[in-house]
């Protein structure tokens, strides 16, 4: 995994939920899914589903994700599978959560392999 870049942001936070094992083993360990939400410290939010890594707490600084992940020489963007969306509330995030098309990440997730080509 790429290190974070010097963490001296204040403010910006993220939370992770509907965590889920994936299939990806990267250089540094397994990946899981899960649905970033992003705070800004103006308040604003945004969410992204993507893989992480499985230490990653649950909650912490943004600029503490690790946004590139290593396999072979090559260095993937996994974090984010889709366009940011604007959740509400939790009630919307949970709602998500329990949506087919999280289900339907979380199956792909599971299933995925990702070879070095090298």
């Amino acid at each position: 995994m790429q290190e974070p870049t010097d963490c001296t942001e204040t403010g910006s936070t993220y939370k992770l939920d509907g965590e889920s094992p994936s299939g990806v083993l990267a250089e540094a360990g397994p990946l899981k899914l899960a649905l970033r939400t992003d705070t800004a410290p103006d308040g604003s939010r945004h969410s992204v589903v993507g893989l992480y890594p499985t230490d990653l707490p649950s909650t912490g600084k943004t600029c503490d994700v690790r946004f590139g992940v290593d396999i072979g020489d090559r260095t993937l963007m996994l974090t984010q599978w889709n366009d940011p969306m604007g959740f509400k509330n939790q009630g919307e995030i949970n709602s998500y959560l329990g949506s087919v098309e999280y289900a339907q990440a979380k199956a792909v997730a599971k299933s995925l392999v990702i070879q070095d080509p090298g």
